[in-house]
């Protein structure tokens, strides 16, 4: 078994792994698992494929007994069949004439439909990526390609949960493997499309169309899903980060990887901030990891790993604020303003030890851990971001005032300081939960899933204040409405 990749989704979610497969055109199985539950996903030349284990004896029988079209003296003869010939029962069932092949085809997609609603809902779990077909794939799959599949079972669900996307200028995106024009839109939908080219922002769209409001936050946040659309200053962003790796050579990079520095095995010129470092690598690592990577005439899998693993050392210096500039100070031999490298590791630690405390809740060991990493290296905003999470979570946890109120200082003077990553949002919509500020805490939620549309958290917190809020109202308007 060729394992690809395997992880938590709570890191990487089945929609995010699933839409990477076909931006990738990748071909294999998707094992997901949460609980007691386990789906596998096979995708083989962009169509999805259906496992035995949909159409086996247990499920497929049961199902067409209670549609009544079979009944206890038919099953026995489709298993007569089946024991006969060798052949899977669903195969058997046609033979005997007894069931047709429409209405297994049918049962298959309702099937999936279900699965897929299932995966998009799940928040903890694992999953295993495996780059091989397996034997006991049946010849029923869904008839559409995977891309325009996916869409509309992700804009099904979409339709369940309601999210909402923030009224900000978006623009139509054009997508490297991907076109709206593949995809089997309603008249509302185009309408919807050909609305945002002129208008841009989501309630004026829906004013123009005369459509729902809600309805039209699914259509555009499927849209956000697949990169078909972007928010206009995400937009600018990605075309800033193509800009540098427009200029990146791997062909050379591959021929003096040992001899280059860190900025020129990324492409980057010198004067690059830490946080452009980030989109350069992840776009590099799309092309050139050795998993992805097709291997030519001049190429070897054993030297591009080694090529590979020298990027991820210069990205891993460069995106940290506190090693880019010991890294810098070390390139241009100013051994006075040179930075102690070896407290900035050891900030770096500290730091790592304090964000594993924060998941597990020992909050006051997170709080030392941060506080040990600033006082080795104050340079790093980031320290203090997470210091003032910790020391708010440790205030609400032992009742203490003067930590709840240093901690939410800490987080607004980020916000305000324009340092308001995806996280921070995150933490002041909590803070703002946490104080029945709903209103306030949809909107933060709603900019941390703008700036990563991948923060499950996030994703998880919206729906959960949305529901709040819905309930609220519900409650004004009484029993009779």
């Amino acid at each position: 078994m060729n394992i690809k990749d395997t992880g938590e989704l709570k890191k990487k979610s089945a929609f995010s792994l699933l839409y990477q497969a076909i931006c990738d055109q990748y071909n294999g199985v998707f094992v997901f698992a949460s609980g007691k539950e386990k789906h596998s996903v096979v995708i083989e030349n962009q169509k999805l494929k259906t496992p035995l284990a949909i159409v086996n004896e247990a499920t497929l029988g049961k199902y067409f007994f209670e549609q009544g079209v079979l009944s206890d003296t038919t099953f026995m003869q489709v298993k007569k069949v089946q024991q006969t010939q060798g052949i899977p029962f669903f195969q058997a069932a046609i033979q005997s004439n007894l069931v047709r092949f429409d209405q297994i085809q049918s049962y298959v997609n309702t099937k999936m439909n279900e699965l897929f609603d299932a995966l998009f809902s799940w928040r903890d779990g694992k999953y295993i990526v495996v780059s091989q077909i397996p034997k006991d794939v049946v010849p029923i799959e869904i008839t559409e390609a995977f891309f325009i599949y996916l869409f509309e079972r992700r804009l099904t669900y979409h339709q369940k949960v309601k999210p909402t996307v923030s009224d900000e200028a978006i623009v139509i995106k054009n997508h490297p493997q991907l076109s709206v024009d593949a995809l089997s839109l309603t008249p509302s939908q185009l309408k919807i499309m050909q609305t945002l080219k002129k208008t841009k922002k989501v309630k004026s769209v829906a004013q123009f169309v005369g459509a729902p409001e809600w309805e039209v936050h699914c259509f555009v946040r499927t849209l956000l899903d697949f990169e078909l659309v972007a928010f206009e200053k995400t937009k600018a962003q990605e075309e800033t980060k193509l800009k540098y790796y427009a200029g990146f050579d791997f062909k050379k990079i591959y021929d003096n990887y040992g001899a280059l520095t860190f900025y020129e095995l990324l492409g980057l010129p010198s004067s690059v901030s830490s946080k452009d470092v980030v989109p350069q690598y992840f776009e590099i690592a799309k092309h050139y990891h050795p998993d992805r990577f097709k291997l030519t005439e001049g190429f070897t899998k054993e030297k591009t790993e080694k090529v590979f693993a020298r990027i991820t050392e210069a990205y891993q210096n460069l995106s940290k604020v506190a090693l880019k500039q010991a890294y810098d100070e070390k390139l241009s031999g100013n051994v006075e303003k040179q930075v102690d490298v070896e407290k900035v590791v050891k900030s770096e630690s500290l730091f790592l030890d304090g964000m594993d405390f924060l998941r597990r809740g020992q909050f006051d060991k997170a709080c030392t851990s941060f506080k040990e990493a600033i006082a080795l290296y104050s340079q790093e905003y980031e320290y203090f971001i997470r210091l003032g999470w910790a020391e708010y979570r440790m205030g609400l946890k032992t009742n203490d005032n003067k930590l709840i109120e240093s901690g939410k200082s800490a987080i607004a003077k980020a916000l305000k300081q324009d340092k308001a990553k995806d996280d921070v949002y995150y933490y002041q919509g909590l803070i703002f939960k946490h104080e029945g500020e709903f209103e306030k805490s949809k909107a933060l939620f709603q900019r941390c899933l703008n700036e990563n549309k991948n923060h499950l958290q996030a994703s998880q917190e919206l729906r959960a204040v949305a529901m709040l809020l819905e309930k609220r109202t519900t409650n004004k308007k009484g029993w009779f409405k």
